[in-house]
């Protein structure tokens, strides 16, 4: 999975309002505008790869 696709399918998250892919660490920085469900930001990519939410 390409980066830009990964950032596409988190920035369609209601309340997502920037979010930047480190493809070599394989993490996503995610900056929300509201307050958003971890699980909704990992249910969003999650059947294309392995996600977890730290915080």
């Amino acid at each position: 999975m390409c980066p830009p696709a990964v950032q596409g399918m988190l920035k369609s998250v209601d309340g997502v309002s920037n979010c930047e892919i480190d493809f070599n660490k394989k993490t996503a920085t995610v900056t929300v505008s509201k307050d958003v469900d971890p699980a909704l930001l990992a249910s969003s990519v999650t059947g294309r790869f392995t996600a977890k939410v730290a915080q």
